[in-house]
């Protein structure tokens, strides 16, 4: 019997979407002949706009602004619930939730609501508990599959739908880059919402450079087109021809290009999130976050990571309560700029991974550098 089926993914931002792709094809895959519907938040929308994974796509503005007045939050949860309609069989929650999310949920539904409890568990069926943000993010949407009752309830790697246009506008880029210094393409995302979990752009110059002598490559930069400044400071403090992308492809777009590309030098960003759904060659300069527990298809990524433990949870402490809307870009804290990680490390790393590329029975674990 055919079943109706609400998916809950907003207050989150792109990467984040990209990682819950294989749970929600699970989902589909589950639930044959189910009718789905996803709602997202405006960041996340362009992710599965184009998903043949669900059958409706509705874009909430819950979280739209951060400082929205309860009465604008309330308007806007009738309207989506107007919009939804009632009766769902089944709604799952995805990451951590909110209230509002759990209100929606029992609002539209007439059977089981699986989610990670806050505040107000009993608008749940499922018990769970609370969501912990330090914990394992894999292992956590594996159990929240299995409270859905989803078959398997082994979470996959991040996912993301690339269209035929998607491609034809890689191809394209790759054609224009052709006309730069001839060899395979390397590129490189230095861009964050968190100064603590970006690099020092004068190493980013130093690791470009040094990765150009030992080429020949082609270079480009990555980025949204906020990160136009920053790549412009690199590229300035460089001395070998690249290209700056910055603004200029969508994420979808940005995946089909990561298909062509021989190795991809970034931060824990959708970006690292696009190469583990794509199979390319990476190599992630990580902060107070766990690259390395992120699942995917190719060879296992290539992590560096210079902060202890403690320091770790000093800085997700400081991040939560401070920031609880995302992003910091304040460096003139003694944590910004992953200064723990030397070019000599990361050069080293990225030459290894452009000579090996990609190799069979590499295993499926991240591969921690300790150089």
């Amino acid at each position: 019997m055919s079943q109706r089926v609400l998916l809950l993914l907003d207050d989150c931002g792109a990467g984040d979407a990209i990682r819950v792709g294989s749970s929600i094809r699970q989902v589909r895959e589950s639930l044959p002949g189910s009718e789905l519907t996803l709602v997202v938040g405006g960041e996340a929308a362009p992710v599965y706009r184009d998903s043949p994974l669900v059958d409706r796509l509705i874009v909430s503005r819950l979280y739209l602004r951060p400082r929205a007045s309860r009465l604008q939050k309330l308007v806007e949860l009738c309207r989506l619930a107007g919009s939804l309609g009632f009766g769902y069989d089944l709604v799952v929650i995805f990451w951590w939730g909110s209230t509002l999310l759990r209100v929606l949920a029992r609002i539209v539904s007439s059977g089981r609501r699986v989610g990670y409890s806050g505040r107000f568990q009993w608008l749940l069926s499922s018990r769970l508990g609370g969501y912990d943000f330090s914990g394992d993010e894999t292992a956590q949407q594996e159990r929240l599959l299995v409270a859905a009752g989803i078959g398997g309830a082994a979470a996959g790697g991040p996912e993301l739908a690339v269209t035929e246009a998607d491609a034809k506008v890689a191809a394209a880029t790759l054609q224009e880059l052709a006309g730069a210094e001839g060899g395979p393409l390397v590129l490189l995302h230095p861009g964050s919402d968190w100064a603590c979990q970006q690099w020092l752009p004068e190493r980013w110059s130093a690791l470009a450079d040094g990765i150009a002598a030992a080429g020949p490559f082609r270079l480009a930069f990555t980025g949204s087109s906020g990160d136009g400044p920053l790549i412009d400071g690199i590229q300035a403090g460089m001395s070998a021809p690249s290209v700056s992308l910055a603004g200029r492809l969508s994420l979808a777009e940005l995946a089909a290009l990561l298909r062509r590309t021989a190795l991809l030098v970034t931060v824990d960003s959708a970006v690292f999130l696009l190469a583990r759904a794509e199979g390319t060659p990476v190599l992630v300069l990580a902060g107070p976050s766990h690259p390395e527990r992120v699942g995917g298809a190719g060879a296992a990524p290539m992590v560096l990571k210079r902060i202890s433990a403690d320091q770790e949870s000093w800085i997700l402490a400081c991040k939560k309560p401070r920031y609880p809307a995302g992003g910091c870009q304040d460096w003139s804290c003694p944590w910004s700029g992953l200064r723990g990680i030397e070019v000599a490390d990361a050069l080293l790393t990225a030459r290894l991974r452009l000579r090996r590329q990609v190799r069979a029975g590499l295993g499926t674990g991240a591969q921690v550098a300790s150089l």
